[in-house]
């Protein structure tokens, strides 16, 4: 073809040659013209930060960076028309339109030129034609990654209220949209997006973030609304899905632990070491009322166990902290609000099942932790030196003493009835033993939960569901412990109309406990306690009588078996609890006037626990009892009649909530957005709960006999003392009942200036007819401003800075006082078996609420691309209106009364910060720290304090709070002391300011004056350090958390415990032996019985046992590893999880770990627990 076409043409080769090579650099030159052409029109983007300069000056730099000729008459633009414009790669549409905000001017694109023209007012007939150049939009949703649909995003035509959700298949269609229109784009999860309108967008494809990275359409719920959290002025904390999963465990509340600001979870408390959640939202706020925060689920208070709470239904949490965010609740949130959210279906979600599985193992409590224990050969060694001295004679004397195998051993050779080499043989065995090792192997046992739950939901068009199933199985380390619960959960949501929806709930929880350890039985250990013999036979222990009285053959005859061997009882004890609790919630909410919405709700909840402690004829208890009452002589010889003794509880609580509002929410011009709801309830809760106590009974043929409990019958071995049989019967009704009326509104005007106000009535059966007619509303007034949205604001590395400040009043109420005369009857008075009463409180018409006020400033902060993101807090409270007794004149009938008398002040600090230190497409690493500082003060209490309280109570960590003026509420102090007695080893206090050991005169002569203060037993300092990192699909997290600027007191050698119970401590090698001691230690010499008990009370609450309290611990380490189109999953997920991991640092030297609570004998750490299990969505 090319030879012929060449001779057709009759052109030379050469030349030929020539022209194409000139065509083909031609044809390279337009297209590359064609492609600048095309990039200026389509690609260019302009950036731009200036602040108030002339417009000529903006358009001249448009100009610059486009390359675009602008055209425009002079006298359109005055030469001081100023213009702020922050642009950041933005497209030429979106340059102008920033240029031209709020002035009467537009423009003409054609090709490379612009032309600028006074903008015309519309004619009456442009709206007509707008509708008619109105489209019809539809699109589909899909993920960016997978393309999949997703069902349920919500799509909104920016500036206006019209908006709906995707479908199924993720499609939606909105009619008679602007041409122009630009729709917002949002789904949970999911990166907001904002694309044109038009008729076929087709897929429209979003990309899924982790919310470790950023937040995605953050909501806080306050019970009452669900707000953006920009349009908050309250301090809020919010924990979502992801972050609350990141936790394993069979409980809410403890999740939340390490991650929330403001929220102490309390170890080192009495409560705490017996398996209670104790918890503070910044400090108390209350002296002896209920302290713990109010918890809501669902909108809901819950009036249940908080334990009933399946973790694996939970959406989210939000904790509530001031006054703007809680007072919403009134009288019940003066301790801060816990909003509990459980998942809910979606419109149009395709349905998606998911399922978890996971088992926790715990390790054994280190019985060798605690420090109060000494070696079994040491011990026997104290005892033979007493036994010499005669220290025993009274108690082998008395059938009602129980005494130690040593000191049983010693009186059989003396009685003869053993030889010395025998009772040296049987001593020298003892020393060896370590009773720890028993305790140990077959009390303490390896935990164990295991937890299933599957959850479906999903979503048609007008409908919506959730339906969640449990499992847990919880075996505890106590053998003998162990709980099982099955949970239900549903909601259903009906749309009858687009304006008109009803919605239903249900929660059900049936729980059954076994409480058979014997451990809380055991009165007394002595370091060689054994348990079972060589062959595993269980060997009996001393526990409340005479061993030498219990082998006499004489003296027990006529008696059942009086031996208490602890492994026999894991057999015999049978004590159960049961609880079922079931949770109706209704609701219908009906839109009006575009704006407005009514709804209405109602909650039911009916809980209703059983409890049962059946102690079988074969058991130590029923064999106690029956030989306590047994009438060897006399008739009946049985008042408690041989079987086995049933205790019986029921405990009942039905709750009704009946709650009516109507909500305003309305956006005028994309400028000013004002919601607002107003509204009343009522809640009546009931709680009944009686006891009873059946003797005689048999369990397989459910029979019992019936005892006489008004006379009163002899006892052994109390020889010549009587007593009535125990009667535990007894029955209670409480009634919690209110009538509240409540309302909120929040004005946001640019999106920049919100201001909010709420306030709340509340009236109750609890107080006086004189306080409920007051009606003394709780209220709160926020105002925020988001700085980096005024035209002026140019800090371009900060790109959200925001101001928050809020006052306001919570309250908070006691159950246990009414403002009339209240008495407490009883029956079988112990002088003639008539009933009788006695007074609980003298009346008081003046009762009321306790009132919380306080102020909170906070600033919120972001950095650009969100390297560093926070926010600092600083609040203010004052308490008044407490609880507390004073004093009152003899003359009146009464000591004290209790009543609205004191008051407490409080102050704190809260820093959050947030980071990405490292991103990257495949890795990622994350911080997050938490700084909290607070501190509380009793401004107001009329009751002189004493010595021995302060020191003793004054620390609050039993369970009662002992109030100082300009103190802390857990005030922290000691006796003074110097150093050891050189000459002696006794402790050195003062009296008057010298050096003294007359203990006598040191504890009843020193005055609060003269005790040493050293600060809070509460951390006031506290806050946690959690990193994130993220690789490919794997994802590790290990958060520290730590206490700090607190004191506790720990235990140390008690002689006269260590001889009157058995109860060493290690210090006991510590203490001084010879002169010069008194340099290298503080633990007293030993001091042999009879002991000076005021010796060792002054040793034991002085300065020399209060110690920091301060550490950092590695709190937990989760690691994760996620499936991507793992079929037939969408998502699957195995993770590793380890809890309680080890103290890093702390600040005493004794080895002991600060947060755990030691006013109790035997102390062990929390175990550390071990998880692993996977998660899976369908």
């Amino acid at each position: 073809m090319y030879k012929e076409n060449t001779r057709k043409l009759g052109i030379p080769r050469p030349l030929y040659h020539k022209i194409m090579l000139t065509m083909r650099l031609t044809t390279v030159i337009l297209l590359a013209s064609l492609l600048q052409v095309s990039a200026a029109t389509f690609g260019q983007r302009i950036t731009m930060n200036r602040k108030n300069i002339p417009l000529e000056s903006v358009l001249k730099e448009i100009r610059k960076q486009t390359g675009y000729d602008i055209f425009f008459d002079s006298k359109l633009i005055p030469k001081d028309q100023q213009v702020s414009v922050t642009l950041n790669n933005a497209t030429l549409d979106e340059a102008f339109a920033a240029a031209f905000k709020g002035l009467n001017l537009t423009y003409k694109i054609d090709r490379n030129s612009v032309s600028i023209r006074k903008a015309e007012a519309p004619s009456f007939l442009e709206p007509v034609v707008a509708r008619i150049m109105a489209i019809d939009v539809r699109g589909r949703l899909v993920d960016s990654e997978s393309g999949q649909p997703l069902a349920g995003a919500t799509v909104k035509v920016k500036g206006t209220n019209r908006s709906m959700t995707t479908n199924i298949d993720g499609v939606f269609f909105i009619q008679n949209v602007d041409d122009d229109a630009v729709l917002e784009i949002s789904y949970v999860g999911y990166k907001a997006k904002e694309v044109k309108a038009a008729k076929e967008i087709g897929d429209i494809k979003i990309e899924m973030v982790s919310s470790d990275l950023e937040e995605v359409n953050v909501e806080v719920n306050t019970g009452y609304q669900t707000l953006p959290k920009e349009r908050a002025t309250g301090s809020f904390a919010k924990v979502d899905n992801k972050l609350f999963n990141r936790r394993v465990s069979t409980d809410v509340l403890s999740r939340l632990e390490g991650v929330v600001p403001g929220l102490l979870f309390n170890r080192n408390t009495g409560a705490a070491s017996n398996g209670a959640t104790d918890l503070s939202i910044r400090g108390y706020s209350t002296l002896f009322s209920d302290a713990q925060p109010l918890i809501v689920l669902d909108n809901f208070p819950y009036d249940g166990k908080i334990s009933n709470i399946n973790p694996n239904d939970i959406e989210s949490v939000t904790v509530l902290k001031d006054a703007a965010a809680a007072s919403i609740w009134g009288a019940r949130s003066g301790n801060g609000v816990i909003v509990i959210t459980t998942k809910k279906g979606k419109l149009n979600q395709r349905i998606t099942a998911e399922l978890n599985s996971n088992l926790t193992v715990g390790q054994k409590p280190d019985l060798w932790y605690s420090p109060n224990f000494i070696s079994s050969s040491d011990f026997i060694a104290l005892e033979q030196k007493m036994y010499e001295t005669d220290f025993y004679n009274q108690a082998i004397m008395e059938p009602n003493s129980p005494i130690s195998p040593v000191i049983d051993i010693l009186a059989r050779k003396d009685a003869g009835t053993i030889t010395s080499d025998q009772a040296a043989n049987l001593i020298n065995g003892l020393k060896s033993i370590d009773s720890r090792d028993d305790l140990s192997k077959y009390l303490y046992q390896k935990s164990a939960n295991q937890q299933y739950s599957a959850n479906l939901r999903g979503g048609t068009i007008n409908t919506n569901f959730a339906f969640s199933l449990g499992y847990d199985s919880n075996r505890s380390n106590l053998v003998g412990n162990d709980n099982q619960r099955y949970t239900l959960n549903g909601t259903y949501n009906y749309s009858l109309t687009k304006d008109w929806n009803v919605s239903t709930g249900l929660n059900f929880t049936q729980t059954r406990q076994n409480r058979n350890d014997v451990l809380g039985t055991l009165n007394s250990v002595y370091p060689y306690t054994k348990l079972s013999d060589s062959n595993g036979a269980a060997l009996a222990v001393s526990e409340n009588l005479n061993s030498l009285w219990l082998s006499d053959e004489n003296a027990q005859k006529g008696l059942l078996d009086w031996y208490f061997r602890p492994l026999d009882e894991l057999n015999l004890v049978d004590n159960i609890s049961k609880l079922s609790d079931l949770r109706i919630i209704l609701g219908t909410q009906y839109r009006f006037l575009k704006r407005f919405s009514a709804e209405v709700k109602y909650a039911f909840q009916k809980g209703i626990g059983f409890d049962q402690n059946h102690n079988s004829i074969e058991s130590y208890y029923a064999r106690d009892m029956i030989n306590r009452f047994t009438n060897l002589s006399g008739n009946p010889r049985n008042p408690i009649p041989l079987g086995g003794i049933l205790y019986r509880g029921n405990d009942i609580t039905n709750s009704n909530r009946l709650r009516g509002q109507i909500n305003y929410d309305s956006d005028f011009n994309n400028k000013h957005n004002l919601t607002g709801l107003i509204g009343a309830e009522f809640s009546d809760v009931i709680n009944e709960n009686d006891n009873s106590v059946t003797y005689g009974y048999n369990k397989n043929n459910r029979t019992f006999q019936n005892v006489d409990f008004v006379n009163q019958y002899p006892t052994i071995p109390s020889f010549g003392q009587s007593a009535q049989i125990p009667n535990n019967i007894s029955f209670s009704k409480f009634t919690d009942r209110y009538i509240s009326y409540f309302s909120n509104l929040a004005y946001t005007f640019l999106s920049k200036y919100t201001l909010s106000l709420s306030g709340r009535i509340d009236k109750s059966n609890l107080f006086g007819v004189n306080i409920n007619q007051k009606s003394i509303p709780l209220y709160s007034i926020g105002v925020s401003w988001d700085l980096n949205k005024e035209s002026y604001y140019n800090v371009n590395w900060l790109q959200k800075s925001k101001l928050r400040i809020t006052y306001g009043s919570n309250g908070n109420v006691n159950r246990s006082v009414a403002a009339v005369t209240t008495t407490r009857q009883y029956s079988n008075s112990f002088y003639n078996n008539l009933p009788w009463a006695t007074i609980s409180s003298p009346g008081n018409p003046e009762l009321r609420w306790e009132k919380v006020k306080l102020v909170n400033f906070g600033y919120d902060f972001e950095l650009k691309s969100k390297i560093i993101s926070g926010s600092i807090e600083y609040y203010r409270k004052k308490a008044s209106d407490l609880f507390s007794t004073s004093q009152l004149a003899p003359s009146t009938g009464f000591v004290n009364f209790y009543g609205n008398t004191a008051s407490t002040k409080g102050e704190g600090w809260e820093l959050t910060l947030n980071s990405i230190n490292v991103k990257s497409r495949k890795f990622c690493w994350l911080t997050s720290l938490i700084y909290n500082a607070v501190q509380d003060k009793v401004t107001e209490y009329y009751e002189e304090p004493t010595v021995n309280n302060i020191l003793q109570i004054g620390p609050g960590n039993g369970g009662t709070i002992y109030p100082i003026i300009d103190k802390p509420l857990f005030a922290m102090y000691s006796y003074k002391s110097s150093i050891l007695n050189p000459e002696n080893g006794d402790p050195q206090g003062y009296v008057n300011n010298e050096l003294s050991t007359n203990y006598f005169d040191i504890i009843s002569k020193t005055k609060k004056e003269d005790l040493i203060f050293h600060g809070s037993s509460r951390p006031t300092s506290f806050g946690s350090f959690r990193n994130s990192f993220i690789y490919d699909r794997f994802n590790l997290s290990v958060n520290l958390v730590y206490k700090l600027n607190y004191f506790f007191r720990r235990n140390s050698i008690d002689y006269y415990a260590l001889f009157i119970a058995g109860r060493g401590h290690q210090d006991f090698y510590k203490r001084w032996q010879t002169s010069g001691d008194e340099l290298k230690t503080t633990v007293p010499s030993i001091q042999y019985p009879p002991n000076d008990i005021n010796r060792d009370m002054f040793y034991t609450y002085s300065d020399k046992l209060v110690t920091k309290g301060d550490h950092v611990r590695i709190q937990d380490i989760s690691l994760s590893y996620e499936f991507k189109d793992f079929a037939p999953f969408r998502s699957f997920e195995i993770f590793t999880y380890i809890n309680n991991v080890g103290i890093l640092w702390k600040a005493n030297n004794e080895g002991l770990d600060p947060d755990l609570y030691y006013g109790q004998t035997n102390v062990s750490p929390i175990p550390r627990t071990l998880s692993a299990g996977i998660k899976a969505t369908f």
